[in-house]
């Protein structure tokens, strides 16, 4: 029995359905990228591995089946968030990170299929390798994978981001997710190894979420207290215009290296995606009506209210974990 927190338990459920919200709409209304090999030592050899169960895509898969892989790029998005922001840095306690950092900035080893309930298809590890014994896990970096500035994301970028994760200057979910991870070291140039304290069945996928920045770019900077500084980061996005409180503007990188990569490609299509910020549901609302945005995220509490206000034209669209209205 795992003992600590789940993936599922680091979220309320409002902060988890928005959150998926923004991943599905981003995978299947309008944004890009791929998958390489992924294998299990001891086990069929393969590209991918999933919790309980056989991932659903083969080793030669073009795209996800829930994107278009030849989506139109071009436009804007414009989204909604309800609160405040002031701070580009998701991992710390200082400060309110801005919506949109993680699921288009910050990459991580593996990628997830949103039509599977847990898998992971290679991202920045083109190949993964769990020993027999269950009790570590070894990541091939992708040669291939990018800084926006085009420097390469190396293996040491890996164990330095795991190891910053782990210290006391970032916040301690990390240190309470990955309570089972006994350590992490590089094997080589290319490949870091995460050791297990016992054998837990989803940890090897967990670890593979692990978000990855670049040593060079901290490199003299106190990571407890950078807020304002746009992080170096390897995602299809990156900061653009920042108002903090109101708005954030993320800009596609043209050149990002994975956009032809199986597991990204047909997504993270839209040129600038913003994200508004609203101190009040009812003035969103309002908001939206008026066109000051595209997409207006709702709960199931909210969707009776919805229909019987003054929108005339609206569309209740279901998918998993969350609904919303367009």
């Amino acid at each position: 029995k795992n003992e600590h927190p789940s993936r599922h338990d680091q979220f309320t459920d409002d902060q988890r359905s928005r959150r998926d919200f923004l991943r599905h709409l981003l995978a299947t209304g309008a944004l890009a990228a791929g998958a390489g090999a992924f294998s299990r030592v001891g086990h069929a050899a393969g590209f991918a591995d999933a919790l309980g169960y056989s991932p659903k895509y083969p080793a030669d898969f073009p795209a996800f089946d829930y994107v278009n892989p030849d989506a139109p790029k071009g436009g804007r998005l414009a989204l909604s968030v309800f609160g405040n922001f002031d701070s580009l840095n998701p991992f710390v306690l200082k400060g309110l990170a801005a919506s949109g950092l993680n699921e288009l900035c910050f990459e991580s080893l593996t990628a997830r299929a949103w039509d599977e309930p847990f898998s992971a298809y290679g991202l920045l590890a083109d190949r993964a390798d769990l020993a027999a014994d269950g009790l570590s896990i070894t990541f091939r970096i992708n040669a291939k994978a990018r800084f926006y500035d085009g420097s390469p994301v190396t293996a040491q970028d890996v164990l330095f981001s795991f190891n910053t994760l782990m210290s006391k200057q970032a916040h301690p979910r990390y240190r309470i997710y990955w309570a089972d991870i006994a350590g992490a070291e590089l094997t080589d140039a290319r490949h870091v190894r995460f050791s297990f304290k016992r054998v837990n069945p989803e940890l090897h996928l967990i670890i593979g979420e692990l978000p990855v920045f670049s040593e060079r770019w901290l490199a003299g900077r106190e990571f407890a207290s950078l807020s304002r500084d746009a992080f170096l980061t390897s995602g299809p996005y990156r900061v653009g215009r920042v108002d903090y409180g109101n708005t954030i503007t993320y800009e596609r990188n043209p050149d990002y290296w994975a956009k032809n990569l199986d597991v990204r490609r047909g997504q993270f299509n839209f040129d600038r995606i913003v994200f508004k910020y609203y101190k009040d549901e009812t003035v969103s609302l309002e908001a939206f009506k008026a066109g000051e945005f595209d997409v207006f995220y709702v709960t199931p509490a909210r969707i009776s209210p919805m229909a019987a206000s003054s929108v005339e034209k609206y569309r209740i669209k279901t998918t998993p974990g969350c609904r919303a209205s367009a």
